[in-house]
């Protein structure tokens, strides 16, 4: 299953209110980024962070985290909040990621 396919998947299962069908809209790839270049974020469940937490410490494995990338050095995190918080508290500096870019954007 490719990258897209994955993601569409995801959102119908974590998402079901939103549009599963965004992804298509993006070419992905697999990549490791510094934490730094996502910025830091409070978790809006905390429970659930600390638990993240406490799975990876054990070395427990996690999905990616998908980011869209904008040009340049900004990304925007779109799902993964709390796993970069709890790969924040373990004082990891890099992350994979799965990083959209928009397909129809012509750049020189």
């Amino acid at each position: 299953m490719n990258i897209t396919d994955t993601l569409v998947q995801l959102w119908e299962q974590e998402y079901p209110e939103q549009s599963s069908q965004f992804p298509k809209f993006f070419e992905w790839e697999e990549k490791m980024i510094s934490i730094s270049e996502l910025g830091f974020f409070q978790p809006s469940n905390m429970e659930k962070a600390k638990q993240y937490f406490d799975l990876m410490k054990q070395g427990t494995e996690f999905p990616p985290l998908v980011v869209l990338h904008f040009g340049g050095d900004h990304y925007e995190l779109i799902d993964g909040f709390h796993r970069i918080w709890a790969r924040n508290q373990l004082c990891e500096t890099f992350v994979k990621v799965l990083v959209g870019r928009n397909r129809f954007e012509r750049c020189s």
